[in-house]
């Protein structure tokens, strides 16, 4: 009897172990399920112990601690007749107009010929607007969109002892209702107004094509105060309304700040080493600053399949004036301002960057490029993410976060590096 019920004993704490062990495979199946769900989704994130590990191979070591890791202002002028890059090669280009025999045969004009309406002179009409209030010309492009949310932040803040002083520089994000984590991940990194009160973050955005949608986003300006809302439908090729509406809106409620700066919610951007940029070239040049990322010889896209297409009618000449990239854009006020003026008579174009370089042309502002404005998405790893300016790609909100909490790690390893002349 007592070895039967010893048998039974062992039988059942075997089918004991086999259920625990097949619940602990369950187990952990679901957590490795969770796990990869999360970074599908972009929301593992990184201690400080795993960034200090990932910046420690970038941190230099003791010979080029003599090596200033801060802000290195390499402006550089574009004179458009003068200094030309090579012009590259796309496909699809049309022929010229002067070599087309043939009716009905699609082609370009040279930029030499550029005389895009309306075709007069800008400068004299910002002078005459300015010092007349009015000007003759005929209004060409009519803005009748009005402002749905409006930022209810000053473009003042308090000092010391309670005096105000001015914003120096304002950010004017684009973005999409949709990417609310990105703009909160923004909000919260690299262009947070608490850690930088001589700055100001605008979101620019039109009405999503969902009302609930639309009311997350005036829920999420009840709470922040930082959205321009614009009443046309939020689309790729409604940019250049969108960024019309920034710059509008700025001219009128932020004149008295130095800088805006015009983005997108997927770039990742050093506002320290750009404050420390826009210090020394407010200092050099106060005025017509119109700087970024420089395509030089940018063509305009004759594929009708491809995403940045335009037709000759709209545009009909071989190249575009010299585009500062779109995704980080630095403005002077008085430039903002100017812009604003010629806007209405200016004929627009659904690119926003080539419309704001084709202003720039015909108010006679050079454009001013610096090496560490970067197109490509630069990595916490490389080398050239200790002193960039903006970095273009970086589309998941934890990505974003990371990327300003790395760059404030290594700004303070930088610093006990400079005094304790230690090598990591």
């Amino acid at each position: 009897m007592s070895r039967r019920l010893a048998g039974r004993s062992m039988y059942s704490r075997f089918r004991s172990a086999k259920f625990i062990f097949f619940m602990s495979l369950c187990n952990a199946l679901v957590m490795l399920m969770n796990v990869v769900y999360m970074y599908n989704r972009g929301e593992i994130i990184q201690t400080k112990q795993e960034i200090i590990r990932e910046v420690i191979r970038t941190v230099p070591c003791e010979e080029d601690n003599e090596k200033e890791h801060k802000a290195k202002v390499r402006v550089k002028y574009f004179d458009d007749e003068k200094q030309r890059h090579e012009e590259e090669e796309t496909e699809n280009e049309l022929p010229l107009c002067t070599n087309v025999t043939k009716p009905d045969v699609e082609c370009e004009l040279p930029f030499s010929d550029f005389n895009y309406p309306l075709e007069i002179n800008m400068t004299k009409l910002v002078y005459t607007c300015k010092h007349h209030g009015h000007v003759s010309e005929t209004v060409i492009t009519k803005y009748t969109h009005i402002e749905t949310l409006l930022p209810t932040r000053s473009c003042v803040y308090g000092g010391t002892k309670g005096s105000q002083r001015d914003v120096f520089m304002i950010y004017l994000i684009k973005s999409t209702p949709t990417n609310y984590a990105r703009r909160n991940a923004i909000r919260k990194s690299w262009a947070d107004e608490y850690k930088f009160p001589n700055i100001r973050l605008v979101f620019l955005m039109g009405i999503p094509d969902r009302s609930t949608l639309n009311e997350m986003v005036v829920a999420e300006s009840k709470e922040f105060g930082d959205i321009l809302q614009l009443d046309f439908m939020d689309t790729y090729y409604n940019l250049t309304l969108k960024a019309i509406g920034g710059v509008r809106w700025t001219a009128k409620n932020c004149p008295a700040a130095k800088f805006a700066v015009m983005g997108d919610d997927d770039y990742y951007v050093a506002t320290d080493f750009m404050l420390s940029l826009l210090e020394h070239v407010y200092s050099v040049q106060p005025t017509k600053v119109y700087m970024g990322g420089l395509i030089h010889s940018a063509k305009p896209q004759r594929d009708k399949s491809a995403k940045w297409y335009i037709s000759p009618a709209d545009y009909p000449f071989n190249r575009y004036p010299p585009v500062i990239r779109g995704g980080t854009l630095v403005m002077s006020m008085d430039f903002v301002i100017d812009m604003n003026i010629v806007i209405p008579y200016t004929k627009t174009i659904r690119f926003d960057d080539v419309y704001f370089a084709i202003l720039a042309y015909k108010l006679g502002v050079k454009p001013m490029t610096e090496d560490r404005f970067a197109f490509r998405k630069v990595r916490y790893s490389d080398d050239e993410f200790r002193t960039v300016l903006s970095s273009h790609g970086y589309k998941r909100p934890f990505e974003l976060k990371h990327a300003w909490r790395c760059h404030e790690i290594m700004q303070e390893l930088a610093r006990e590096n400079s005094t304790k002349k230690t090598c990591w």
